[in-house]
């Protein structure tokens, strides 16, 4: 096979390129064995399109699917090209040109009112590297109005349609419900979709699974954690407007505990109704390798640590009171500080398989919020330097395991939580060490944070043991002794310095910051 060029990016390029047309001629001579890739891989974590339409109609009829889709799928797709050993011999088509020529085809084909143009909308929002967030936060809000004219949202089970059309409107109605629900948390917006506005019906094996695929143990099971997905984002959309009710009043707040309660309630019924060869908090090598699992494991972590910080943070004394016990200020951040420090543990126990895998892109923003959360707690504990050393040093093993993968792996969900945590964290080790009058945190080009380990077995085992005691799995050393910050008297101008930990939620949205009014244009 002919190996495809690689075309420079066409950003900024006013010379007329058919860009979408380059694409499919580089991809071309390899279309079949990428959407084997895809489907096998990708679709069983995300189903939205089924394998033997999409397939029938790109062998017997060429590229007779609507571009922009065609544009999309195979942008998604490139990602995953390392995947396969054929496509591995070959270099990638340029995939900054794929997903240029998407954005360049959206505007003109986001018009078409039907099912395929949401469908198109939920791939592309999934899509990695995750870069044009903005077009992303605008297409998902305007793929659920276009849901809501079509009638998305209702069950068409009694409707006079093909089952082909009814098991496509079902599957493109969860995408989409996914995307509005865990996109918006990561941004910190609240969705769009109401949990009140559908009553399309929870996916089922049968429905996700068909032709060939069917009898795939690995697809099987791959459609499993994908319906415990959605089942678990039925959760989260019962805790989003939690955060963001911005009128409180004493029959508000009522409503606002009644759901920290129940959200509470589902998730450990959802743990108790697992099937029995998932474990959530299943972080060591035996864990299945199932398409989707890791992705859904984070989620699980993701809304249980949000959990936590509601009780602890939310309506304070009413709230905790709700949820059983009038525990103390120690004994919640212990709380918040266990469930951010199952994120760490799951992120040093991801192998290399893990992280090429399926993830939806903004789940990456869930590792700042550990960090920003352990962080929080290690602040706001002065008088318990243990606890504090602990927290510091949790987010330290994750930030610098996520710096690991990115630089081994070219991992890129990792690059957020870099991005947004390296420099509180260096902000907080500075004030530790002028605190302390001394170089507390020794730092070396080559490690950042002089943070130190010698095997992954280290690292599974290290948050809540004696540094000391190695098991028998090597030597863990550490370069840090103690941590020593303000104490509980200036702990207010802890607040005035990181004011981005102290925030009521997340502040690590998509968003840039706003550009100044400016009519001289």
């Amino acid at each position: 096979m002919p190996i495809p060029p690689r075309l420079p990016s066409p950003i900024g390029c006013q010379c007329g390129r058919d860009a979408p047309r380059e694409l499919l001629a580089q991809v071309e001579p390899y279309l079949d064995e990428l959407m084997s890739v895809y489907f096998d891989h990708v679709a069983p974590c995300y189903p939205i399109v089924e394998e033997e339409y999409i397939m029938t109609r790109i062998q017997t009829q060429g590229h007779r699917l609507p571009q922009l889709f065609s544009i999309i799928l195979i942008s998604h797709a490139l990602f995953y090209w390392e995947l396969s050993p054929n496509l591995q011999l070959h270099r990638r088509p340029d995939q900054d040109l794929a997903w240029q020529s998407a954005v360049a085809l959206s505007a003109a084909s986001i018009q078409r009112g039907d099912v395929a143009t949401i469908a198109t909308i939920c791939i592309g929002v999934s899509g990695r590297p995750c870069q044009r967030l903005v077009n992303n936060a605008t297409n998902m809000a305007r793929s659920v109005a276009l849901a809501h004219i079509i009638g998305l949202n209702h069950d068409c089970q009694g409707w006079k349609i093909r089952d082909l059309e009814k098991r496509t409107r079902v599957k493109v109605w969860w995408a989409l419900l996914i995307q509005d629900r865990w996109f918006n948390f990561a941004q910190g917006t609240p969705p769009y979709i109401s949990q009140d506005h559908y009553d399309v019906p929870m996916p089922t094996v049968g429905l996700l699974l068909q032709g060939g695929r069917a009898d795939s143990h690995k697809h099987i099971r791959a459609a499993e954690i994908y319906i415990k997905l959605c089942e678990l984002t039925e959760i989260i959309g019962g805790v989003l407007p939690i955060i963001y009710r911005l009128r409180v009043g004493a029959g508000r707040r009522s409503t606002s505990i009644d759901r920290v309660s129940r959200a509470e309630s589902d998730l450990d019924r959802w743990i108790e109704e697992l099937p029995v060869w998932l474990n959530m908090t299943d972080f060591s090598d035996s864990r299945p390798q199932v398409p989707g699992l890791v992705n859904l494991q984070l989620s699980y972590l993701s809304i249980r640590m949000l959990l936590r910080r509601i009780s602890w943070q939310g309506d304070s004394l009413d709230t905790r009171q709700t949820m059983g016990e009038q525990a103390s200020d120690q004994a919640w951040t212990l709380s918040c500080k266990a469930a951010a420090e199952d994120v760490v543990r799951f992120v040093i126990s991801l192998t290399k398989d893990d992280l090429t895998g399926f993830w939806l892109p903004y789940n990456a923003h869930h590792f700042t919020s550990a960090a920003t959360l352990l962080l929080r707690c290690a602040l706001q504990q002065p008088i318990n330097p243990k606890m504090r050393d602990q927290c510091i040093t949790s987010a330290l093993d994750m930030v610098n395991c996520l710096r690991k993968y990115r630089d081994e792996h070219r991992w890129d969900l990792a690059e957020t939580c870099l991005s947004q945590s390296e420099s509180t964290l260096n902000r907080i080790l500075d004030l530790a060490t002028k605190t302390v009058g001394s170089a507390t945190a020794t730092r070396s080009n080559s490690t950042p944070y002089a943070r130190t380990y010698q095997r992954q077995s280290d690292l599974n085992d290290l948050i809540g043991q004696n540094p000391s005691n190695d098991n028998g799995k090597g030597a863990y050393t550490s370069e840090y002794s103690s941590f020593i910050l303000p104490d509980q008297e200036h702990a207010s101008s802890l607040e005035a310095l990181f004011p981005e930990i102290f925030d009521d939620w997340y502040t690590d949205n998509f968003l840039p910051e706003p550009d100044d009014f400016n009519f001289d244009v």
